[in-house]
């Protein structure tokens, strides 16, 4: 009798569940994709693309400013040189 009655509030709760399931699936980036994929090589992918970017970013600037960069280089320079020769 017990049983009888778990196994009807189970089934009357089954339609509920089945609908939380399709709304859950349905809220994920790609409906009915499972939440954890492994793509193989994304890490090193995204990786490298900040990389690139990093990169590209540093010659830009070295290339709008370079005057100024050889400069202030020249001006370390000169400043350790100079600071040996005697007064």
């Amino acid at each position: 009798m017990i049983k009888k009655d778990l196994l009807n509030g189970v089934k009357k709760r089954l339609p509920d569940l089945r609908r939380w399931r399709a709304a859950l699936l349905c809220s994920l980036p790609y409906p009915g994709v499972p939440w954890r994929v492994e793509r193989r090589g994304q890490t090193t992918v995204e990786y490298l693309m900040m990389l690139v970017l990093v990169a590209s970013v540093a010659v830009i600037l070295f290339l709008a400013f370079y005057k100024r960069i050889l400069g202030g280089i020249f001006t370390v320079v000169g400043l350790i040189l100079g600071a040996g020769t005697p007064s």
